[in-house]
């Protein structure tokens, strides 16, 4: 089980990192899309509209969706894969005990 548990260790560590480095990445790619969005707009549109409003919304919602993209979507993903793992090898080891204790 020790070996296990370096290899778990391993790929979650992998995990986390590659997803940080996604979210990074997709956010960087929204601020960038936005700021063109923003530079096709007419000059009428600024006479009515508060950039610098707007700037600071998309500063803070774009920090969010880094956080919710990288650190909680893997976070997701590995307890779904860990309780898919889990009842395999449950059901695989002894499928008797395994329905008494998805019964229980």
């Amino acid at each position: 089980f020790m070996v296990l548990g370096v290899v778990a260790f391993t790929f979650m560590t992998l995990q986390s990192f590659f997803m940080e480095l996604a979210a990074t990445e997709m956010t960087r790619n929204f601020k960038t899309q936005w700021f063109k969005a923003l530079l096709r707009q007419d000059m009428a549109y600024y006479d009515l509209r508060d950039v610098s409003g707007t700037a600071t919304i998309l500063s803070t919602n774009a920090l969010r969706f880094k956080k919710g993209v990288g650190r909680k979507l893997s976070d997701g993903i590995q307890f779904f894969v860990t309780l898919i793992l889990g009842l395999v090898y449950g059901f695989w080891s002894s499928w008797q005990g395994s329905f008494v204790g998805l019964a229980v």
